[in-house]
């Protein structure tokens, strides 16, 4: 006996092609995903290795002659590489956060596209009923579907690992934040409190009398209430 083998509809190929397309892609999204996921664990080691030889360098200066500007001065000088580590992982901590934000975006529109392959699976089925000219089988749409669904809750997984991730690294960057904060309160590694200084001698050289007002003297000006502008 010969069989006759059905012929695939255009619909069929249409929804075929597009799964074997996203299926494609896979492959090169979980190992984006998978490689950008394993840096957190890297980031937090190396933030705790710092902060280990942060507290050992503080102890190492309370040992050392109470108050003395030497002990002080090696201080800030042993903690200063240990200070340009940690801007360092702040930029790399951004730079993931951008590239994760991609990831979520492309993630979001992969999941779109599912979810317009599942409606196009129900129009046909729909089309076909009504026509009374079946596009493809209900087994081969529940073939689809399965797939699609399938697909679905693997993205839907990875999102929300994604958003734990981007979670995990935005609290890391908060911590390293306060901590190059606290050192630069203490030893004041980035030279930001001599800085102010200058910035504040200029500042008020600056704040002088206007020539007009030197010359002409000034106004004493009107005060005005706040409950005057209420009516």
């Amino acid at each position: 006996m010969i069989y006759q083998q059905r012929s695939i509809s255009p619909i069929e190929k249409k929804l075929r092609t597009n799964i074997d397309a996203l299926l494609d892609e896979n492959l090169d999204f979980w190992l984006r995903f998978s490689t950008s996921f394993h840096q957190i664990q890297k980031f937090k080691t190396g933030f705790q290795d710092l902060q280990a030889k942060i507290s050992k360098i503080k102890e190492k200066e309370k040992s050392s002659q109470e108050g003395s500007v030497n002990a002080t001065t090696d201080t800030k000088s042993d903690l200063r590489p240990i200070y340009k580590h940690l801007r360092e992982i702040q930029t790399e901590l951004t730079r993931w956060i951008e590239q994760s934000t991609s990831l979520k975006d492309e993630l979001q529109r992969r999941i779109s596209s599912l979810c317009n392959i599942q409606e196009e699976i129900t129009n046909a089925l729909t089309e076909g009923a009504e026509k009374e000219e079946m596009l493809f089988t209900s087994h081969d749409a529940a073939k689809f579907q399965g797939e699609v669904v399938n697909m679905k809750q693997e993205n839907n997984k990875v999102r929300d690992e994604l958003q734990t991730g981007l979670d995990h690294v935005t609290t890391l960057q908060q911590e390293i934040e306060n901590t190059l904060a606290k050192l630069d309160e203490e030893f004041d590694i980035s030279g930001s409190k001599n800085n102010d200084q200058p910035h504040l001698r200029h500042s008020t050289s600056r704040t002088r009398v206007p020539l007009r007002s030197f010359i002409f003297g000034t106004k004493p000006k009107k005060k005005t209430s706040i409950f005057a502008c209420m009516h």
